[in-house]
């Protein structure tokens, strides 16, 4: 589905360069569940952005069903990006002055082409299923973080996409509700068979992900 190919990323820092990812192949397969796993400022979350095409890489070829990332237009890799994943953040990345449902549905609005579904009805579909549907009409302020995980993952679900990247989606939550998002995400993958990435800096938490890749200073250090 995805396959980077001798990847790197070069950013600018004042007047000095810092290389975040160097020759990175690593490919993505339908209805993988894998973990990203490294110390902090080793690469994961540039790696995961590049995955789900939030940032280019400075070299190397990017894919998507064997298609060269790089011959899209600007317009088409976003609306690529919006179709095929979903994101899932530390910090849960909601909009306060918007209700659980409206943050809910806020991709469907990106859409560039007609939804090939009910946007309220699947949006509903999805709080059922994770039991925060009485919170419908609630803002982000009022639920718990383990309640605001659930709506950031319903969000990533909305346009039914192939792959959920989750970025340190268990970060903010204390174990209890953190082992609980983590079983989720795992059966999202064994019901829906999407392809999970997960990033985390926890190694313990990497041991219930069948895939696992270390990295270390931008590079895999070890992938099985």
């Amino acid at each position: 589905m995805i396959e980077l190919i001798k990847v790197s990323k070069i950013y600018q820092l004042d007047e000095d360069l810092f290389t975040a990812l160097k020759n990175i192949n690593i490919t993505i397969k339908q209805g993988e569940l894998t973990a990203i796993t490294g110390p902090s400022g080793c690469g994961k979350s540039t790696l995961m952005h590049i995955i789900g095409l939030l940032d280019e890489p400075s070299s190397g070829k990017v894919l998507f069903n064997g298609k060269d990332i790089a011959e899209l237009s600007d317009n088409d890799i976003s609306s690529l990006r919006n179709e095929f994943a979903g994101f899932v953040f530390q910090q849960f990345n909601l909009i306060n002055k918007l209700n659980v449902l409206e943050n809910i549905l806020l991709p469907t609005l990106y859409y560039r082409h007609k939804l090939p579904f009910n946007a309220n009805q699947r949006a509903y579909e999805l709080m059922e299923r994770f039991s925060i549907a009485e919170k419908a009409k609630s803002f982000p302020n009022k639920l718990s973080g383990g309640q605001q995980q659930r709506v950031a993952i319903a969000r990533a679900l909305i346009n039914k996409p192939k792959i959920i990247l989750a970025d340190e989606p268990t970060g903010n939550l204390d174990s209890k509700t953190g082992s609980k998002i983590l079983e989720l995400l795992q059966e999202l993958n064994k019901q829906d068979k999407l392809s999970i990435v997960i990033v985390t800096h926890d190694p313990q938490i990497a041991t219930v992900f069948p895939r696992k890749i270390r990295m270390l200073d931008g590079q895999i250090i070890k992938s099985k």
